[in-house]
């Protein structure tokens, strides 16, 4: 009888939450333990979340909208941020009118995270300014590019000269201030009404933004933390400040649920050089002084069907010179390190029959074997001893 009964309590323990406002969906939660097999008053099942258990919490989630208008997604977590920064919403101005600019901006961001979770570091690329947002930088495409994090910090406030767009001080100070609120539903919905509520919706539909992880491990640690539990509770006024690290809040998850899947993204081969040089290509359509710098650095890419790619090697200090040429900087104040960037820009062969990376390895592979076989025979050729009779090794 107590074996059965352990039993049941393990599969009851994952009963979803039964609470169904009118009009909406039921809840997706699952049902807390402590209320699993409940009835209530009128006979219907009282097995709640940790979000629906209280009638008070149940009326209020009643009147709230089914779905929020704008996901917490990281790109639009970057937007907010960058327009707090600014202090003003004027610096959407150059994307505020079309759908297409504004998915550009905003893609700018959603490649640098790309570009961030392909490298396995985290923060090594960030979304750099060409005109810092402190010279009246736009919030354009055109302005913006994925560049080096750490070139980024060392650069400052740099103002360019051959790339980036400026609005003008008078045009940013008349333009509405930016609010001063820390919560995300607040300041996206300042931005939403700048730029339109229905086109902020459409760009977020085309690049495809959803939550950030974070938020939807916080929105589930909340549904499956009991109020009503002392030690619980502490734990979900942590959660609901967000004071918990991603880390913590992702174990704590798995606590509560009983699973142990965790993501595991997937490394690409891109590497920092590939990454710039896509930059330039983009930039280049914008600006005439990276036409020949873009041609030139595009050859050394090579693009097979699975994505994967072979690049001639840059050293560290062509790697600034990109990003150097990105920020617009002068071409002349940089002519040495110019010289040297396109010294090595030489594409590697690649053997005619190539159709992924591995073909390139294995071909560089046997190139070596046969340089090295041939740099062997030309040492032992300069070391052997002529004693008049015959060649002899030394």
């Amino acid at each position: 009888m107590t074996h059965a009964t352990q039993t049941t309590q393990t599969k009851t323990i994952r009963v979803q939450c039964c609470f169904k406002p009118e009009g909406a969906k039921r809840c997706q939660s699952k049902a807390l333990a402590s209320t699993v097999g409940k009835i209530d008053k009128n006979g219907n099942k009282a097995e709640f979340c940790g979000n629906h258990k209280t009638a008070a919490q149940r009326r209020t989630a009643s009147t709230k909208k089914a779905v929020k208008p704008f996901p917490a997604s990281p790109v639009l977590i970057w937007l907010c941020e960058d327009v707090q920064r600014a202090g003003c919403l004027g610096i959407l101005d150059l994307c505020k009118d079309s759908d297409e600019e504004l998915a550009a901006t905003l893609a700018v961001h959603k490649r640098t995270l790309k570009a961030n979770l392909g490298s396995g570091v985290r923060g090594f690329y960030a979304t750099c300014h060409s005109t810092p947002v402190a010279a009246g930088g736009a919030l354009h495409h055109s302005n913006i590019f994925t560049g080096l994090a750490h070139l980024n910090r060392q650069a400052g406030a740099f103002h360019a000269i051959e790339t980036g767009v400026a609005i003008p001080l008078a045009q940013l100070q008349a333009s509405p201030a930016a609010t001063k609120a820390t919560d995300f539903d607040t300041r996206i919905m300042q931005i939403a009404n700048y730029v339109g509520v229905d086109r902020l919706k459409r760009v977020v539909k085309a690049l495809n933004l959803k939550d950030s992880l974070y938020f939807t491990n916080q929105r589930k640690a909340l549904s499956l933390l009991d109020p009503e539990d002392a030690k619980q509770a502490a734990m979900r006024a942590e959660v609901e400040s967000g004071r918990i690290t991603s880390v913590a809040l992702k174990k704590l998850v798995q606590e509560l649920t009983g699973s142990q899947n965790t993501f595991t993204p997937v490394f690409s081969k891109s590497v920092a050089a590939c990454i710039l040089i896509e930059e330039i290509e983009r930039m280049a359509t914008h600006y005439v002084s990276l036409e020949d710098v873009a041609a030139k650095l595009s050859k050394c890419i090579t693009h097979f069907e699975d994505g994967v790619f072979m690049l001639a090697k840059f050293s560290e200090p062509s790697l600034k010179t990109m990003f150097d040429l990105l920020q617009g900087v002068d071409r002349d104040d940089i002519q040495e390190e110019f010289a040297q960037l396109m010294a090595e820009a030489k594409p590697r062969a690649i053997p005619m029959n190539a159709t992924c990376y591995e073909d390139i390895e294995k071909a560089d592979a046997q190139a070596y074997i046969i340089a090295s076989r041939k740099q062997l025979l030309e040492r032992l050729a300069s070391e052997v001893v002529f004693t008049g009779e015959e060649f002899r090794p030394f």
